[in-house]
């Protein structure tokens, strides 16, 4: 129903089977049962050892912790060493970047109205 908004009222009311007075109770128990309850789904609460440990999932990480191990067992261990300090203070910026991120979008959600008032 593109551009309901230019549609007469007569014809909008017909198109959804309704009228000036909202749905009958018939109507909203039909729309209940077909389209379930209208509720905004809450997400997963934050955490951050999920958070941290997604850090190590990545591509370029894993390419790091391979040539990390393979320069511990050539013998370079100040390169080994690098490697591994890179990895982690990578994972350790992400971590925080996105933990910080996350924590904002929850508290924006806190912020928005939940309920509305509908004529059925």
């Amino acid at each position: 129903m593109k551009e309901a908004y230019k549609t007469p009222l007569k014809n909008l009311y017909k198109q959804l089977n309704t009228s000036q007075n909202g749905l009958s109770k018939e109507q909203a128990k039909l729309h209940f049962s077909e389209y379930g309850a209208n509720k905004i789904k809450r997400k997963r609460k934050l955490e951050p050892i999920k958070i941290l440990i997604s850090q190590f999932n990545s591509f370029l990480i894993y390419i790091l912790l391979i040539a990390a191990v393979i320069s511990f067992l050539i013998g370079h261990f100040i390169d080994g060493m690098a490697i591994s300090v890179i990895i982690v203070l990578n994972s350790l910026i992400g971590f925080f970047q996105q933990y910080k991120a996350e924590k904002a979008i929850l508290n924006l959600r806190k912020m928005l109205i939940s309920y509305s008032r509908v004529l059925r």
